[in-house]
């Protein structure tokens, strides 16, 4: 069964991790200013050398200057 998560009065659904099979990896990008910022995976890569490591590749949406974005 999935864990139910409150987070802001926001429910969201967490599937069961075999932390002997798969990872997670949580990416955030701090506090802003104001809303209306985001973060967008482009890829992951996995690096072997010498020893594994993953490089993650993301844009930061940066919302425009006219945009209407909560304080």
């Amino acid at each position: 069964s999935f864990l139910d998560i409150n987070l802001n009065e926001q429910q969201f659904s967490v599937p069961p991790v075999n932390f002997e099979k798969n990872m997670v990896i949580g990416f955030t990008i701090g506090s802003r200013p104001t809303g209306g910022y985001s973060i967008r995976v482009e890829r992951i890569e996995q690096l072997e050398n010498p020893t594994p490591q993953w490089l993650l590749h993301y844009t930061e949406i940066i919302p425009g200057k006219n945009y209407i974005v909560t304080q």
